[in-house]
């Protein structure tokens, strides 16, 4: 059976998290059993791929072939499994705190993306879109992005929805946990 991949995408809010955590955990356990799905493709930025990550990385232990892959921009910064400890060691101290990172197995950066200036949010999901088999999705019709935080002009149009609009012009399996059925 072939492997394949699955790519996170959700707003930068998740107001009913707890229940979103449960449904989101389901829905990538049956992936990793009855689909194959052993690469999780993120981004950041939204509290849905921080919920993602959590749960995958948690499932690690019980499926240690999964990966995490992240798709970054040119000012993020990868923290690599075997280098999380120490830097939370450092970060902690500098900041008188407990600092916790995520860690990822890979990376991936594209020319694409980085050419794409203040776009460069919305051409990263799609080529983890395109990058997928699977795209899991928290994504509300009524969800409208606060225009008054963002350094830029905004059409007022979420992220999300582009890219639940581009994943579904492509014809992907999407799975949206923000439905009660997700």
């Amino acid at each position: 059976m072939q492997v394949k991949t699955c790519c996170f995408i959700g707003h930068r809010e998740v107001p009913d998290r707890s229940e979103v955590y449960s449904r989101t955990k389901k829905v990538i356990e049956n992936l990793i059993v009855n689909e194959n799905v052993k690469v999780f493709h993120f981004g950041s930025r939204s509290a849905f791929d921080d919920i993602c990550h959590e749960i995958v990385t948690d499932l690690q232990e019980k499926y240690p072939e999964i990966k995490r892959i992240n798709y970054n921009r040119r000012c993020e910064y990868v923290v690599k499994k075997e280098e999380k400890e120490r830097l939370e060691e450092q970060w902690s101290k500098v900041l008188h705190e407990q600092v916790t990172l995520k860690d990822y197995e890979g990376e991936k950066m594209s020319e694409r993306v980085a050419r794409a200036g203040k776009a460069s949010y919305v051409e990263r999901n799609k080529e983890m879109i395109d990058d997928s088999d699977y795209c899991v999705f928290y994504y509300k019709e009524d969800y409208k992005p606060d225009v008054s935080k963002s350094r830029y002009p905004s059409s007022g149009k979420s992220g999300t929805k582009i890219a639940f609009d581009y994943a579904t012009s492509k014809s992907k399996q999407i799975i949206n946990v923000a439905d009660e059925g997700g």
